[in-house]
């Protein structure tokens, strides 16, 4: 029981009940569920399980992912409304970013065992650079087609830009990379 009023009561002035009653029913839009659902095509991918014996990798895939972030990646762009699409550009961004891993793991591993450096952003020689830093080395390069004047006209390919640091690059990554560059170079006449 209340007394009707707020503040002090009356003398005499006796309580009051005040009661309510709410009575409501629910019914499903479908279609402003549906409105939702397709705006939701975001995940996030992390955690917060910082248990370190287990969880000593995870750091490394979620630093991985950190691309999706980037502006040049323009992933705020692709709008998929189909869930089967978004898992499937999912797999895709998974198997690529375990290429990209691959990759740096062997050049890091080739670079420890012939005890060997590439130049960081800064100019500094280090043993452990990025991939991406890597690529960034690496473009430029060019496929170059012209007309030999001394073989009669036949087709000539050369790779245009290849400098020493390119080409110490390349030879880190094993000899089928090498073969690719250095084949073109060699048997390019008649292409």
């Amino acid at each position: 029981m209340r007394y009707a009023k707020r503040g002090r009561p009356k003398k005499g002035e006796g309580k009051a009940v005040s009661d309510y009653k709410v009575k409501a029913s629910f019914e499903r839009d479908t279609s402003a569920i549906g409105m939702l659902l397709n705006r939701k095509g975001r995940f996030i991918l992390a955690t917060n399980d910082i248990d370190r014996e287990e969880h000593t990798d995870q750091q490394s895939v979620e630093r991985g992912f950190r691309f999706l972030k980037d502006p040049w990646f323009m992933v705020d762009s692709i709008f998929l409304k189909l869930p089967r699409r978004v898992e499937a550009l999912m797999m895709i961004m998974t198997l690529c970013l375990m290429v990209y891993n691959i990759g740096q793991y062997k050049l890091r591993q080739k670079l420890e065992e012939s005890q060997d450096t590439l130049p960081n952003q800064l100019g500094k020689e280090i043993k452990n650079p990025t991939l991406r830093w890597v690529f960034q080395i690496m473009e430029g390069i060019a496929l170059v087609r012209f007309c030999d004047a001394s073989l009669q006209g036949a087709l000539r390919e050369v790779i245009a830009n290849l400098n020493k640091l390119r080409r110490k690059i390349i030879t880190l990554f094993g000899e089928t990379t090498s073969c690719m560059y250095w084949l073109i170079q060699r048997n390019s006449v008649g292409v």
